[in-house]
């Protein structure tokens, strides 16, 4: 569904919420609601998997999913020394208050029912996002830098592509999230020869979230100043400012091929 642009229409606009449950309804309501959607694998460590997207907003949890023991992960989560520990987290379940007791105990933040009421669980996320957690937040240390690195720190962000190195997920990202992107770039180009603002917005959004997620940081952050005055105060970028984009996208994914090429190579011994 599209949104048109103002804060009312995409209240979680910006918002990163990692969803640790198979609910394909949930997930698209919350792209609707302007959220980037982060699919957590539940047979995977979801501390890990946090590691790799550098944390997000918001965490909901399926309590009830056969094989995913939601409670030890939210346990896992709070007892991490990491700035994502705080993550407000949000139990899903069909008969929640059955969780109730022992959610809370897990430092779980909030319990919601399915099926989910789209207008509650957007006032659920936005409260508990804006709130934050009561917690204080530890501060990871940083990681060390790649002095063989063959692409700039600043294009990309490596910490988070080392994540995805190790839980084996970089060749798929690479294979999945760059030819996506050049037919997000397409998409955008037609847009914006119409000035076709709402196809523009949902065309810049899935870019935001795609990059964020493929560890372009360079990309993420100027799509980020395009895609905000545009969705908040209708204002269309500057002149040139496509071409600049799709420069920056090309830059992009040479330094992500080059960086999946120089993981593949065998360590010098």
């Amino acid at each position: 569904m599209k949104q048109p642009p103002g804060n009312t229409a995409a209240p979680l606009a910006g918002r990163r919420i990692l969803l640790a449950c198979d609910s394909v309804p949930l997930a698209d309501a919350l792209r609707d609601a302007g959220a980037s959607v982060l699919q957590a694998r539940t047979e995977a460590s979801l501390p890990q998997q946090l590691h790799a997207f550098q944390g997000a907003d918001a965490i909901i949890l399926a309590l009830d999913a056969p094989g995913f023991d939601a409670l030890a992960a939210a346990r896992a989560i709070r007892a991490a020394r990491e700035p994502w520990a705080a993550t407000p987290l949000l139990g899903l379940a069909a008969r929640p208050d059955a969780f109730a007791e022992a959610a809370a105990a897990a430092g779980i933040d909030g319990l919601l029912g399915k099926p989910v009421e789209t207008t509650l669980l957007y006032e659920t996320l936005t409260r508990f996002i804006t709130a934050g957690a009561a917690r204080p937040r530890t501060q990871a240390a940083p990681a060390p830098a790649t002095a063989t690195s063959v692409v700039p720190e600043t294009l990309l962000n490596l910490q988070r592509l080392e994540s995805y190195q190790r839980l084996g997920m970089l060749e798929e990202l690479v294979n999945d999230y760059l030819p996506e992107m050049a037919r997000l770039l397409v998409a955008l180009r037609a847009a914006a020869g119409k000035a076709d603002a709402p196809a523009s917005l949902a065309a810049l959004h899935s870019l935001l979230g795609m990059s964020g997620e493929a560890g372009a940081q360079g990309l993420y952050q100027h799509v980020r100043k395009l895609y905000v005055p545009l969705l908040e105060h209708g204002q269309w970028p500057g002149a040139d400012w496509l071409p600049q984009l799709e420069q920056l996208a090309s830059r992009t994914e040479d330094a992500l091929k080059a960086y999946c090429a120089q993981q593949a190579r065998p360590s010098a011994a």
